[in-house]
């Protein structure tokens, strides 16, 4: 490959792997090189100007993997509606199971947080269940499948104050 030339390090001319290789080429040779170095202004100019092409092309190339990254991620509007609706009612049958087990583990960190003993006030009570609820929400998908079970409650309620 030779040494690398900066003027003619382009996107479009290298692939990855080839930039990594002439990158490293570059670092090789300017550890091996035995001359002294001279400190003038033009100099440290140009070498400033080259670790920021560096720099440049290593953010170009994270910005590309953020890129692909977010086009393989799923969204609910890729997943089929049989498995939202399956997904769904899973969600809504095993929510008490769930969130005991959330409650059992909020409470235990509450209580030794707070080093509550013998009895908790309605205060506590309230605090223990609100982050308990809390926190089976961010776990997995619960909050989407939970709001679209709410949202069919919703409709459903809706349609039968429309009829009566």
């Amino acid at each position: 490959m030779g040494i690398l030339n900066m003027s003619e390090l382009n996107e479009d001319n290298f692939d990855d792997k080839q930039i990594e290789e002439l990158l490293y080429e570059r670092h090789e040779s300017m550890k091996n090189d035995n001359r002294p170095q001279i400190s003038t202004d033009s100099s440290l100019q140009h070498n400033e100007e080259v670790s920021k092409r560096e720099e440049d092309i290593i953010i170009k190339r994270i910005k590309k993997n953020e890129e692909e990254k977010e086009l393989k991620k799923k969204t609910i509007l890729d997943v089929p509606l049989k498995d939202i609706i399956r997904k769904t009612s899973e969600t809504t049958a095993s929510f008490w199971e769930d969130y005991t087990i959330k409650l059992i583990e909020t409470k235990y960190h509450y209580e030794n947080k707070y080093d509550i003993k013998d009895k908790t006030t309605w205060s506590d009570f309230l605090m223990i269940h609100g982050i308990a609820f809390v926190e089976y929400m961010k776990t997995k998908d619960n909050i989407l499948y939970i709001g679209i079970f709410l949202f069919i409650i919703a409709l459903i309620i809706y349609i039968f104050n429309i009829v009566i």
